[in-house]
């Protein structure tokens, strides 16, 4: 089956925003980046497509349906809120080919209290992933596609030619690598993007935090309570079974993915 629209689903602070810059850079998708989670935290979504605030979720999905008809659609959600809600949407849903990105929870925990240190356990999201996959999986009965973020920092051209292959599109080349700076559809977060608005590609590297699950018992604890879950779910990885090409570098490249 051939899919018009592509939906990441991801923790917060799992790479997925430089999953999606990636796809930024092709000239045959639209992208939309966690549309439905501003709907769900915060009410509303700013549209850059339309320049103006949807604030129900028929509308949203109205424009997502709207742009599959002229384009490929690529929609990139984290899972700090529950979407069950989202369920109801069957029909819709049903059209969309789903993909996970999922990075070790320990350094999902570290990035993201150091951008929040108010956290809560629920937000950061495997749970509520599982949630999503699990409706994939038994509801729509679809193949569970789950990528693994450290395969992406490792290898992102043998990533994303795997993950290209496996979803149905051609891989480009072109899209590895993009000119730093902010982009349209993350202007409302864009405080969170730092890394990847700085870069020009993905690059191997791992940022290290004072505050961190080794030596802060709050976020031993989300460890303790995530670590299953994520195993659970990475049952489902997608394996890269051929040898990993050169990743792309540069000066700007990532160092530090968040």
């Amino acid at each position: 089956m051939s899919y018009k629209k592509i939906a990441l689903w991801s923790p917060p602070r799992s790479v997925s925003t430089a999953f999606l810059r990636i796809f930024k850079e092709r000239s045959d998708f639209t992208i939309f980046n966690e549309a439905f989670c501003d709907l769900a935290t915060i009410g509303k979504y700013p549209s850059v497509h339309l320049n103006k605030e949807l604030n129900e979720q028929s509308e949203l999905i109205a424009l997502l349906q709207q742009y599959a008809e002229r384009s490929h659609v690529f929609f990139k959600e984290t899972c700090e809120v529950p979407f069950a809600h989202l369920f109801k949407e069957r029909e819709f849903f049903q059209d969309v080919m789903h993909t996970f990105l999922v990075r070790e929870p320990k350094a999902t925990i570290n990035s993201h209290y150091a951008m929040n240190n108010d956290v809560t356990c629920e937000e950061i999201g495997f749970q509520n992933l599982l949630q999503v996959l699990e409706f994939v999986r038994e509801e729509l009965k679809q193949e569970v596609i789950v990528i693994d973020a450290q395969d992406l920092i490792e290898s992102p051209e043998h990533l994303m030619r795997a993950y290209c292959e496996k979803v149905g599109i051609a891989f480009d080349m072109k899209a590895m690598s993009w000119q730093p700076g902010d982009i349209p559809e993350w202007q409302r977060t864009k405080a969170w993007h730092k890394d990847v608005s700085q870069s020009s590609g993905i690059h191997k590297g791992q940022r290290q935090y004072e505050v961190n699950v080794d030596n802060n018992d709050k976020l031993a604890e989300f460890y303790q309570y995530h670590l299953p879950i994520y195993q659970q779910i990475m049952q489902y990885k997608l394996s890269l079974v051929e040898q990993a090409s050169e990743s792309v570098t540069g000066n700007n490249a990532i160092k530090a993915l968040t």
